[in-house]
């Protein structure tokens, strides 16, 4: 008897597990999860952009390569903001990033756009580039297979380049690619 008591003591003094948040690809305002999610909902300008990110996402068929983040993923790195001691800003910055990335994939190159020959740890790939503002985007054909950004001064784009005679782009898990004119 003494055991089984000792035992539900036990059992009653430990925490009580919390679930992990629910899978999200845009804030809940009804329910927010992330301090992100409060900020956001909380800020007209910012709900209205993050309607817009929706709906480029729902539009996006999916990543073409491991280059480009997936929907998900982004989302639960922006609501790392929270820890940013510029939260909105960072969001601000995020969602520049994640707008360029979806509306460039919905996009296709100009057709003058001289091809470069990129190499990195796969076969090297013969790919059209096509830089606006701070930002170079990648076709394969039609399809988008890279964007890469300038590093913001709260956020860090999920793949960034250094310009130069060649173009080195960098991903933030460590991957790089070096990019130059196809001859």
């Amino acid at each position: 008897m003494t055991e089984l008591l000792t035992i539900a003591l036990m059992w009653i003094a430990l925490p009580s597990a919390v679930p992990p948040p629910i899978e999200q690809t845009e804030a809940n305002c009804d329910a927010p999860v992330y301090a992100s999610d409060s900020l956001i909902c909380a800020d007209i300008a910012l709900r209205d952009e993050e309607q817009r990110i929706s709906h480029l996402s729902e539009a996006f068929d999916g990543p073409a390569s491991a280059w480009l983040e997936p929907q998900s993923a982004w989302f639960k790195r922006r609501a790392m903001c929270a820890f940013q001691q510029r939260h909105r800003a960072c969001i601000l910055e995020a969602n520049a990033e994640r707008v360029a990335v979806l509306t460039a994939a919905m996009d296709s190159p100009p057709e003058e756009t001289p091809k470069m020959r990129c190499a990195g740890t796969g076969p090297i790939q013969s790919l059209t580039l096509v830089r606006r503002g701070q930002w170079l985007f990648a076709y394969d054909g039609d399809r988008l297979k890279w964007a890469a950004g300038r590093t913001g001064r709260h956020w860090t784009p999920y793949t960034s380049w250094e310009p130069g005679r060649r173009w080195i782009i960098h991903k933030l898990d460590g991957g790089s690619l070096d990019c130059q004119r196809a001859s």
